[in-house]
Formats: C-alpha cells, structure tokens, sequence
C-alpha cells in the first residue's frame, strides 16, 4: 500500500559516544585526533567516542591553526568555536 509508512525501530546507543560541533569565523578543515574529518567548519554535528579529543583547524598545508582538547560525555554535544589567524 502506497499510504503506508514504513516502522522504524530506534535502538539506544551501545557506544560510548558524544558529539561535536566545530565552527570559526571561517573555512577550515577540521581534524579530530590528527586525523581529517571530512568537514570544514561549521561542522554538523559529529560522532565521536566519549573521552578527551584533540580538535583541530588546519589551513590548506596541514598547518594547525587552533585546537582545544575537550572531554565529550556520553550522549552529550560540545559546541566549540575555534580561532582562525587574522589575516593582515
């Protein structure tokens, strides 16, 4: 039947995760634990596992621009806003 809604079964989270938001007052790549995210900045919100994470901003050469080291709880959303260079 076409009017016919599909059933959708959530289930609790089985891993100790957290999420992230990362945003700047401009592009950047973000990196979490020095590895590439995939995302530049403003992020959406991203799965991490709960504990303390190194979060990065680097320029186009890999070069860190800002970091903070926060401790993501389980179930809970940082909201971080990092510091570009001013540009002269």
């Amino acid at each position: 039947d076409v009017d016919t809604l599909p059933t959708i079964v959530l289930e609790p989270e089985k891993e100790p995760r957290g999420t992230v938001d990362v945003d700047a007052a401009g592009p950047a790549a973000v990196s979490i634990d020095g590895q590439y995210s995939g995302f530049m900045t403003p992020t959406p919100g991203l799965r991490v596992s709960a504990g303390v994470h190194a979060i990065e901003l680097r320029d186009g050469n890999g070069k860190v621009l800002d970091a903070q080291h926060p401790r993501i709880e389980m179930g809970a959303t940082a909201r971080l806003t990092l510091q570009l260079p001013r540009r002269k």
